[in-house]
């Protein structure tokens, strides 16, 4: 006869499966539908990651508590997922939408705007509301800087707190610089019908092969620039606990943008950790458990209304 402790496990297992019902699982489903139809459209043999790596995630928690995760650029949901997971174990719903034109081919975001990401993360927060009374916003790159525009675009909708991860105020190096004066030469080059000499694409070495694209395009970073701008100048409206972590010696973010950016936040409750790491990506891989345990304790005392962070606290 089988023991009812194994099969009350079973069950539980199986509701925690499900996502959810209702408006929240339409939300979800049209959620997959627009990556497959996507992925459908731009998939390029031998180059488009895996189908699994694109799909947006979503966990259901036994708290009413959430937390919004958003990949960074040229990266997918399946960036954030250790992530995810470490604060779904610990009760949290968690979702990780799919950004538009990330996941399927860098010819998909090349044709994306900085207004097509807002979407999805207002789509994002839209659904996370459906099933939690309380939401804290979590982003690395460039998804940290879209959690911060969604703050400052939406004020009276604010999260209660926000975990931002390498935000890429200040970049590394020439790259950058490099991708603009491309941008402007191909610029020159379509007014003088020069499209055969126009480059839209640059080559890109990412920390996780397996997830992110090997091509850059110019047009993709050109709408990162607009998302830099568009948040550095609003820092100040920012009020909602925030903290920052950067990685030490991270080879594309500089920690002094971030740094600045902390200082110019207008949050009465802040923090900035500089987490040690050579990498990029803090948030998957072997190096990434410190940062899972730092933004648990920082939305979790939010979640409690304890341990509120003083301003001058910096790591």
């Amino acid at each position: 006869m089988p023991q009812p402790v194994p099969i009350l496990m079973n069950m539980l297992r199986v509701v925690h499966a499900i996502p959810c019902v209702g408006a929240v699982r339409e939300r979800y489903l049209r959620a997959v539908e627009e990556y497959e139809a996507d992925r459908h459209l731009y998939h390029i043999p031998d180059e488009s990651p895996d189908p699994s790596v694109g799909r947006p995630m979503l966990m259901r928690g036994w708290r009413r508590s959430g937390v919004l995760l958003l990949h960074g650029y040229m990266a997918a949901p399946l960036e954030m997922a250790e992530l995810a997971r470490f604060l779904n174990r610990r009760g949290y719903w968690t979702y990780v939408p799919r950004i538009r034109g990330h996941g399927t081919s860098p010819e998909d975001l090349a044709i994306r705007s900085v207004d097509d990401w807002r979407r999805s993360v207002d789509a994002g927060y839209e659904l996370l509301a459906g099933a939690c009374k309380r939401i804290f916003l979590c982003g690395f790159s460039a998804g940290a800087m879209l959690a911060l525009d969604r703050i400052i675009r939406k004020p009276k909708d604010a999260p209660l707190a926000i975990a931002a991860i390498s935000p890429p105020f200040k970049l590394c190096g020439q790259g950058g610089r490099l991708v603009m004066a491309i941008d402007k030469w191909n610029r020159i080059a379509y007014r003088m019908h020069l499209e055969e000499a126009q480059k839209q694409f640059v080559e890109n070495t990412p920390d996780n092969p397996h997830i992110n694209y090997h091509r850059n395009p110019v047009s993709g970073v050109v709408e990162l620039e607009r998302l830099v701008k568009a948040v550095s100048g609003h820092l100040a409206h920012i009020e909602v606990p925030t903290w920052i972590f950067q990685g030490s010696h991270d080879p594309l973010v500089d920690e002094s943008g971030s740094r600045k950016a902390f200082y110019a936040l207008g949050s009465r409750y802040k923090g900035y950790t500089i987490v040690p790491s050579e990498k990029h990506g803090i948030v998957t891989g072997p190096c990434a458990a410190p940062v899972h345990e730092l933004v648990y304790r920082f939305i979790d005392g939010q979640a409690g209304k304890s341990n509120r962070i003083p301003a001058e606290d910096l790591s």
